[in-house]
């Protein structure tokens, strides 16, 4: 069975979900910029993908930014601590 839910969110606020639910949004009718931030906890020694990301809109290249949230750097790859603790 597929459960649907519908749920309105007010300018400011944050909706939090797994990236593999499944989840859309009507287009965006305002002159502000939405937001999204992506955490994806992987082992520290697992193998990071591309660095570099593409802006959907214009394919314009972004750097990833990854950082060690605990552990340690076990590949030796200079990872930043996270400074989300």
């Amino acid at each position: 069975d597929e459960i649907k839910v519908d749920y309105v969110l007010q300018a400011g606020q944050v909706a939090i979900h797994h990236v593999m639910t499944p989840h859309a949004s009507m287009p965006n009718s305002s002159s502000r910029w939405r937001r999204v931030l992506i955490f994806r906890y992987i082992a520290s020694d697992g193998e990071l993908g591309p660095g570099t990301y593409y802006d959907y809109r214009t394919n314009e290249p972004f750097d990833r930014v990854f950082c060690l949230v605990r552990g340690e750097d076990v590949k030796g790859r200079r990872l930043p601590r996270s400074p989300f603790k």
